[in-house]
C-alpha cells in the first residue's frame, strides 16, 4: 500500500543530490538526481503509488512525462486533496504548494515531514535538503489520491517573513526600487516597472534566483534580498522613504550612497539635504526628481559621478564644518548636453546652497584630553608611545589616496560592475576610520563620541555582513560574472558571423509551420493515442490546465476540444512554449527549431538541446548567458546541430520503429523551413 511516511522516507534518502532544471524519467526507480522541485515530487508519487500526478500530461508515458508546479494547482482543484498549510505540515508525506506567480513561471513545491519540517529540491544552491515550513509562504496543502495518509492535529505556524511579490499587499515603492536598482546592476533589466513590482520585476527576480541558486519562484524574501544586497525592513528604506517625503531630489543621491541618508536625517540644521539636492541637480541637468533618477538609471558613468559626489558630501558631513580658509570641495559641472540645473533654456540659475552654520565652540578640555594621553604614551616609551602617530597617519594617507584615485576614476570601474560594491564598503570604513582620528586628535563632545563610536559600530557590522555574503555567493558569481562579460563583448558576434536579426516578432510564421506539422484543425481521439482528444496539437489535458490557470471555472470535457478555437491554441502555445522559450530574443529559423521542439518534446528539453548546440550551461533554462552564446554562434550552423541532434533524440525512443517516418519528416520539414527564414534574411 502506498503512503504518505513511505513517501517521506523515499525523499529522505535523496537529501543531499544535486538541483537542476531538468525533466526526470518517473520510472527510472534508480534515479539519483539531478532534480527540480516538481520533478522530484512527481517522481516521489509515481515510485510510491505508480500514478503520474502534477505533470503537464498525466496520460503520457512516465519516462517523458513533465512536471509542473502549474499542472500541481491544476490537479489539486480537480483529482486531489486540498487541506490547509497547518494540517500538511502536521501530515507526513503531504505536499505543500506554493503556486507559479504567472503561468509559465516555477512556483515551489515540498514534502512535509508532519513535524512542521520538509524535504525539497531546493535549488542549485542548496540541492535536496529538509528545511521548514514555518516562516514561509504557501498556498495549499496537498494530498494525492491512491495515498494513504496519517493525519495529525495541526501544527501552529508563524507568519511569513516580509515578502515582495507579483499582487503582494503592502510593499514600500522605496524598497521595490532598491530590489530593481539591485536586479540592474547585476544584469537583470526590471524593465520599466519603477517603484511597481509587476511581470517584469518578477521575471527578472526569476532570472536572478536561477543563476544564484535560490528557489527561482519570482518573490524576493530574506534570502533572495540578502543576495541582491537588499533590505526589506531596517534602515535604509525608512530613510529613503523619509527623505524622498521632504527633499526626493537628495533621495536620488541616498539610493546610491545610504550612508548619506542616515547623516540627513541627523542634520538638524536641515543644510545637509539641500546641499545633496543641489549636487543631484547639478550632476544630473535636472532639479525633477523622477527625471533624474531615470538619468542616473540610464547612464552608469553618471551614476558613478553622482556616487562619487555624495561621498565627497558624506566625508565633509562625517568630519564637520571645514576649519577658517580650509579648500571647499568644487561643485560638479553638469552632465554633457544637459541643461543648466535651473531648467528650461536655462535663464534661471540654481539657487546657492544655505551656508552651513557655524562652528561649535571648541571643548578644550578634550583637546588637552587627547593631547595628554599622547604625551603618556610617548613618556612611557616602546611601541605604544608611536602608535596613534602612526596609525593616525596611515588612516589619513590612505583617506586622501583612495579619495584622489576615486575622484580621478584610476579604478575603471562603473556602478554596474559587483566589485562596485566592495569598493563602497572600503570607502565607509575609511570615511569611519578618518572621521576616528580626527575626533582623536581634535576631541569633540561626549555625545560628538558616542554616536561615532555607534556610527563605527554600525559600519563595521554592515561590512563584516556583506563581506560574508560576498563569500557565500562567490563561487556561483565568479562564474556569472565571466559569463557575462563574455556576452557583453560578444554581443554582436564572432568576426565574420552573420546575423539573423528579426524586424518584428516571428512568431505567426513559425506557429503556421508548427500547427501544419500538428495537423492544424483536425480534431482526433485515438484511444491509442495517450494523448487523447487532440485539436491544433493541444491535447484534452493541456486545455484543462490552461483553463484551469485563468480560473475559467467551466468544465472542459472533449467537446470542448472539438470546439477549440485557433485564436485560443495560439495564446496556448505563445504562453507555454514561445515566450517560455524566450523565442522572440532568438534569431529566426533558430526561434522555430527551439520552438517546435519545445512544442513536441517540452519545453525543458528544447531549451537544454539549445544550449548544447551553443556550448552554454544546459539547464533547461533559457537566460542572459545563454542568448549571448547564441548571438555568437552562425544562426545557420545552430539550425543545423539541432536538428541533427534532434533526429539522435528520437532515435533513442522506444517508439522510434513505429513513429520514425513521422518525427524524421517533421525534423527535416522545420529545418528547410527555419534555413529558407535564414535564406530571406540574408544570413
Amino acid at each position: 500500500m502506498a503512503t504518505g511516511m513511505g513517501l517521506l522516507e523515499r525523499a529522505r534518502k535523496h537529501i543531499g543530490e544535486k538541483y537542476q532544471n531538468i525533466r526526470v524519467p518517473k520510472d527510472a526507480g534508480d534515479w539519483r538526481g539531478p532534480w527540480d522541485c516538481a520533478e522530484f515530487v512527481s517522481w516521489l508519487v509515481f515510485q510510491e503509488g505508480g500514478i503520474l500526478y502534477g505533470c503537464l500530461n498525466n496520460n503520457a508515458q512516465p519516462a517523458i512525462a513533465d512536471a509542473y508546479t502549474g499542472a500541481w494547482k491544476r490537479d489539486s482543484l480537480s483529482i486531489g486533496k486540498r487541506v490547509s498549510v497547518e494540517q500538511a505540515a502536521a501530515t507526513p508525506g503531504a505536499f505543500l504548494l506554493r503556486y507559479p506567480p504567472v503561468e509559465g513561471e516555477m512556483g515551489h513545491i515540498a514534502v512535509s515531514d508532519g513535524q512542521g519540517g520538509t524535504v525539497e529540491a531546493k535549488g542549485t544552491l542548496y540541492g535536496v535538503v529538509a528545511d521548514k515550513v514555518s516562516g514561509r509562504r504557501w498556498d495549499v496543502g496537498v494530498l494525492v489520491p491512491g495515498i494513504d495518509y496519517t493525519e495529525g492535529s495541526t501544527i501552529p505556524l508563524s507568519a511569513p517573513t516580509k515578502l515582495y511579490a507579483v499582487n503582494q499587499p503592502n510593499m514600500d515603492p522605496a524598497i521595490v526600487e532598491a530590489i530593481q536598482a539591485g536586479l540592474q546592476a547585476a544584469g537583470f533589466s526590471p524593465g520599466n516597472e519603477k517603484g511597481i513590482f509587476g511581470p517584469a520585476t518578477m521575471e527578472a527576480v526569476a532570472r536572478f534566483q536561477r543563476i544564484t541558486g535560490l528557489v527561482a519562484d519570482g518573490e524576493v524574501g530574506p534570502a533572495t534580498a540578502k543576495a541582491l544586497g537588499v533590505q526589506l525592513v531596517g534602515l535604509v528604506p525608512t530613510v529613503l522613504t523619509l527623505v524622498a517625503g521632504t527633499n526626493p531630489l537628495a533621495a536620488v543621491a541616498i539610493a546610491l550612497l545610504p550612508v548619506l541618508g542616515k547623516l540627513i536625517v541627523n542634520d538638524k540644521s536641515g543644510n545637509l539635504a539641500g546641499s545633496t539636492a543641489e549636487v543631484v541637480a547639478a550632476v544630473t541637468g535636472t532639479r525633477d526628481a523622477d527625471q533624474a533618477r531615470q538619468a542616473v538609471a540610464a547612464d552608469p558613468d553618471l551614476a558613478q559621478t553622482l556616487q562619487l559626489r555624495a561621498a565627497a558630501i558624506a566625508a565633509a558631513a562625517a568630519n564637520g564644518p571645514a576649519a577658517p580658509g580650509a579648500t571647499p570641495v568644487a561643485e560638479p559641472q553638469p552632465a554633457s548636453g544637459a541643461s543648466p540645473p535651473g531648467g528650461g533654456n536655462g535663464s534661471t540659475p540654481a539657487a546657492s546652497p544655505s551656508p552651513p552654520p557655524p562652528p561649535p565652540p571648541v571643548d578644550n578640555s578634550d583637546i588637552r584630553d587627547a593631547r595628554a594621553s599622547a604625551l603618556q604614551f610617548a613618556k612611557q616609551g616602546g611601541p605604544l608611545s608611536v602608535g596613534p602617530i602612526l596609525v593616525s597617519t596611515i588612516v589619513l594617507i590612505g583617506f586622501f589616496v583612495v579619495l584622489g584615485l576615486l575622484m580621478s576614476n584610476w579604478f575603471g570601474l562603473n556602478s554596474t560592475d559587483p566589485k562596485f560594491q566592495i569598493l563602497n564598503i572600503v570607502i565607509g570604513s575609511l570615511t569611519a576610520a578618518f572621521a576616528t582620528v580626527v575626533s582623536f586628535w581634535l576631541g569633540s563632545s561626549q555625545g560628538s563620541r558616542l554616536k561615532d563610536a555607534a556610527a563605527l559600530t554600525t559600519q563595521i557590522t554592515t561590512s563584516d555582513e556583506n563581506i560574508e555574503r560576498f563569500k557565500e555567493q562567490n563561487k556561483v558569481l565568479q562564474s556569472a560574472q565571466e559569463s557575462l562579460r563574455n556576452t557583453t563583448a560578444r554581443q554582436m558576434g564572432p568576426p565574420g558571423a552573420t546575423s539573423a536579426v528579426k524586424s518584428a516578432s516571428n512568431f505567426d510564421a513559425c506557429l503556421t509551420i508548427v500547427l501544419e506539422c500538428e495537423g492544424n484543425d483536425t480534431f482526433t481521439n485515438n484511444p491509442a493515442d495517450p494523448g487523447g482528444a487532440t485539436k491544433y496539437g493541444i491535447t484534452l489535458a493541456t486545455l484543462k490546465d490552461w483553463r484551469a490557470a485563468r480560473a475559467d471555472g467551466a468544465p472542459v470535457t472533449v467537446d470542448s476540444v472539438r470546439n477549440l478555437e485557433r485564436g485560443e491554441a495560439r495564446e496556448i502555445y505563445r504562453s507555454r512554449y514561445w515566450n517560455l522559450l524566450r523565442c522572440d530574443e532568438l534569431p529566426a529559423g533558430v526561434d522555430l527549431i527551439v520552438f517546435d521542439f519545445g512544442v513536441n518534446a517540452g519545453p525543458g528539453r528544447s531549451a537544454e538541446l539549445l544550449q548544447k548546440a551553443v556550448g552554454a550551461k544546459p539547464d533547461g533554462s533559457i537566460g542572459p548567458l545563454t542568448l549571448g552564446e547564441v548571438k555568437a554562434k552562425d544562426p545557420k550552423a545552430i539550425v543545423e546541430t539541432m536538428s541533427d541532434q534532434r533526429l539522435d533524440f528520437y532515435k533513442g525512443l522506444s517508439g522510434w520503429a513505429t513513429f520514425g517516418n513521422g518525427w524524421s519528416n517533421r525534423v527535416d520539414k522545420v529545418k528547410k523551413a527555419a534555413l529558407a527564414m535564414l535564406a530571406s534574411l540574408g544570413a
